[in-house]
């Protein structure tokens, strides 16, 4: 199996791979609209060259109780010992940590991000006045999936929570290898 990335996206520039906030139209290139990118893919895959091209939205989890952990002891400090262990007697961050406070916040930010770009609210949560140009609205998924992990299912929860179609209801497929690997542990 062979995976090509097609660079509509200023994410895709690796100068710009640690992304901490949300690029405006999820960071699709200048001058480029979804309709480029949704004619583009339809282009990619009419070709008879046995390849099938995808969209994929990738997200990661909001800040976890870990993370906080981490913050709080520093990196070396818990690499070196906090890591190996489930709680340091206030917070708990295992063996399957959840979002912080400020976790769920992120993940409402990317839902409310999405909710803006489909038109069904503006920067301030009010409806629009008027109706976004469908070149403009990015395409939903057709699938959702996510790690098994609590924090990835509860980003996934508070990002989408009715912004999909429910017709029929959205199954999220779990799966254990999408997560990250935890090496030398």
């Amino acid at each position: 199996m062979r995976f090509e990335a097609v660079p509509y996206f200023v994410h895709d520039d690796t100068a710009k791979s640690h992304m901490q906030r949300i690029e405006p139209n999820f960071g699709l290139r200048a001058g480029m609209t979804w309709d480029d990118v949704r004619a583009d893919l339809q282009r990619l895959n009419a070709r008879d060259d046995g390849v099938s091209y995808k969209l994929l939205y990738l997200a990661r989890h909001g800040q976890g109780v870990h993370n906080l952990a981490e913050l709080k002891y520093g990196k070396q400090a818990w690499e070196r010992y906090w890591a190996r262990r489930t709680t340091d007697g206030d917070l708990v961050w295992g063996p399957d940590p959840d979002l912080t406070y400020m976790g769920e916040a992120q993940a409402r930010d990317v839902h409310e991000a999405w909710q803006i770009a489909l038109g069904q609210s503006d920067t301030q949560g009010r409806a629009p006045e008027q109706a976004p140009d469908p070149a403009m609205i990015p395409p939903l998924p057709q699938v959702l999936c996510s790690s098994p992990l609590r924090r990835s299912l509860h980003t996934l929860f508070l990002t989408w929570r009715g912004l999909l179609p429910q017709r029929p209801p959205q199954p999220v497929h779990v799966r254990e290898h999408l997560r990250e690997v935890i090496a030398g542990a």
